[in-house]
């Protein structure tokens, strides 16, 4: 199985999630890996300490590109992230379907989304 291919042809996701035990942690892992590999920045094992990243910039909902990262959770807590993609969509590993790509303004992510931030 290959990874995601961006508009150039390379591969932007490594799928490294299959070496993966556990979905919940995927996105961690392919996050992490995505970052490492493709812009040579290692990103914290936490949702929540990527989110807080000094490195990081605050992005804007409307200015969001490709290869931002993109949160959700609650007002107290950040537990989740996405990479996000052309298309207003962003890849992600749900806990029951594994690793996939949603719309942003999916009904049940749209409102527990806490903001973007970029790495480049």
């Amino acid at each position: 199985q290959a990874g995601l291919i961006d508009s150039t042809g390379r591969e932007i996701v490594p799928c490294i999630y299959d070496e993966v035990g556990f979905p919940s942690e995927g996105m961690i892992v392919v996050t992490k890996g995505f970052f490492k590999g493709y812009y040579n920045i290692a990103l914290d094992h936490s949702a929540s300490k990527m989110y807080k990243d000094p490195r990081g910039s605050k992005v804007s909902r409307g200015s969001l590109k490709e290869g931002d990262l993109v949160f959700f959770g609650s007002f107290w807590k950040i537990d989740h992230v996405g990479i996000y993609l052309n298309g207003d969509r962003f890849i992600h590993a749900s806990t029951s379907k594994g690793v996939m790509v949603s719309p942003m303004n999916d009904k049940y992510w749209s409102p527990k989304y806490q903001g973007g931030r970029r790495f480049k």
